[in-house]
């Protein structure tokens, strides 16, 4: 190769001159198009290993949606059959199913009548429905509202309870309760005498010896406000009685804590 080249040089130096920049770009042209299929093939190999990878996950993907339906039982034969045709139930008769259900439903949610009715289901129980006359100017209208008394033999004590419908005045029912509840403890004395014991003692022991708490539970449809049941409690504190207040919200926490 020596040779040749030098032997070109001394032919003719321009011509030689030409030959090298021919070599030359050849050789850089060669090593250009290896560099390129180096390249191209590096790039081709890694868009192969994407596309297994893509191709990996959507085979996963399409195993972990099949494997539920791969789990059902292949119907055989015999159930591959038509089957006879069920006659048709009566319209009525399924309005009256739907109604049955709506029924059950609805007996099952608790109210404040009934929760005021079953609360304390471990004390002995005595209830009056009472009709109180309400004046409003030169009118008066009636409602009628419900009281209990607790019997609590083992403590020796008792409280009351009431429940009022829902009503626009059902505050100034409270209020009038606050002086009333002495009435009803009245009542409930010259009405009804229980007694009451262990069977392993040989004294029992009468209602009217149960000492009244001070305690009273009132359960009220109509919402009172903050305000409106922070005056009533002050109005009961300063008679030496406790109130206790069971609206919507007490009744709401009872149907979640069930639910």
């Amino acid at each position: 190769m020596q040779k040749i080249i030098k032997y070109l040089y001394l032919k003719s130096p321009r011509f030689s001159l030409i030959g090298f920049i021919v070599i030359g770009v050849t050789i850089v042209g060669l090593l250009g198009i290896c560099e390129w299929f180096a390249l191209r093939k590096s790039i081709d190999h890694v868009n192969e290993l994407h596309a297994e990878d893509k191709a990996r996950n959507n085979h996963d993907k399409v195993n972990s949606l099949s494997k539920p339906l791969e789990q059902q039982k292949h119907p055989s034969a015999e159930e591959k059959m038509p089957q006879p045709t069920k006659p048709l139930r009566s319209t009525n008769k399924t309005k009256e199913e739907v109604k049955g259900k709506n029924n059950v439903d609805k007996t099952e949610r608790p109210d404040l009548r009934k929760l005021f009715d079953e609360d304390f289901s471990t004390h002995l129980r005595t209830g009056i429905n009472r009709k109180l006359g309400i004046k409003s100017g030169t009118t008066e209208k009636f409602i009628i509202i419900s009281e209990k008394e607790y019997l609590d033999f083992a403590g020796k004590s008792k409280f009351l309870g009431y429940y009022i419908p829902s009503s626009t005045d059902t505050y100034q029912i409270i209020e009038y309760l606050s002086d009333f509840y002495k009435t009803t403890l009245d009542e409930f004395d010259k009405k009804t005498e229980t007694q009451a014991g262990h069977v392993a003692e040989s004294h029992m022991t009468s209602s009217r010896d149960l000492v009244f708490s001070g305690r009273i539970y009132i359960y009220h449809v109509t919402f009172l406000s903050l305000q409106e049941r922070a005056a009533l409690e002050r109005l009961y504190e300063s008679k030496g009685l406790s109130v206790i207040f069971r609206g919507n919200e007490y009744l709401l926490f009872i149907w979640e804590s069930k639910h």
